[in-house]
């Protein structure tokens, strides 16, 4: 299979051959370039780069498309400060929608047609169940959230990716412990399940420990096999 017939075919809860791998890398795509984040930040053709080679280098199944929130709140005209080689800010004394109830009259995007991942940053066990009535096809648990917990809570309707430490497991990690953890994590979740980290990758983590998750989506079992 290919990846998008892979990912397509999870989402629809049809046989694959392997799992999908699907982390975030944002740091870590610009540093393999050498490039400056804000390069990364500003000029579309840097992360592209970035992370077709993260995608080709350590096996995922998806091209990242992210910077930080800060890119595209720039675009709809946000006043943002950029930094030469770490995330950008946004001018909370300028912000556009500093009037709450503006929000009211946003329509909600639906690009494509497509299917919705939601990353929520941080420890979000105070909203599963609701999390779980959005009807979204992919849910991102941070390492705050136990698997077992967020599956209990919002059902068996979204794929559930993560959701490792990044830095304690992920980056401190050997890839025979990372593997393990992944394993305890696609037990947890069952077989709606796509292997990540639990947010971002850290921008220093070996890349062997980055393949590892690539590794595990080889060799784990599916409900297919």
């Amino acid at each position: 299979m290919t990846s998008r017939e892979r990912v397509l075919a999870h989402l629809d809860s049809q046989p694959v051959d392997r799992l999908p791998v699907m982390p975030i890398t944002m740091r870590f795509a610009c540093d393999l370039l050498g490039a400056k984040y804000r390069d990364y930040e500003t000029d579309h053709r840097v992360l592209v780069e970035g992370q077709l080679r993260v995608a080709e280098q350590i096996g995922f199944d998806y091209v990242n498309t992210m910077s930080d929130p800060t890119r595209e709140a720039a675009d709809c005209g946000a006043t943002i400060e950029f930094f030469e080689n770490s995330p950008a800010a946004v001018i909370e004394e300028h912000a556009l929608l500093a009037d709450k109830s503006v929000l009211a009259r946003l329509k909600t995007p639906d690009p494509l047609g497509g299917r919705t991942r939601l990353h929520i940053r941080g420890n979000t066990r105070f909203a599963l169940e609701g999390m779980g009535r959005l009807g979204c096809a992919v849910v991102d648990l941070d390492s705050l959230c136990p698997v077992a917990e967020g599956r209990t809570k919002m059902g068996d309707g979204p794929i559930i990716l993560g959701n490792l430490n990044p830095v304690t497991v992920l980056r401190a990690g050997t890839p025979e412990s990372i593997r393990a953890a992944v394993a305890e994590c696609h037990r947890a979740a069952g077989p709606r399940f796509i292997v990540g980290a639990g947010c971002e990758v850290p921008r220093d983590t070996p890349h062997e420990n980055v393949r590892a998750l690539a590794e595990y989506a080889r060799t784990a079992p599916t409900a297919e096999n």
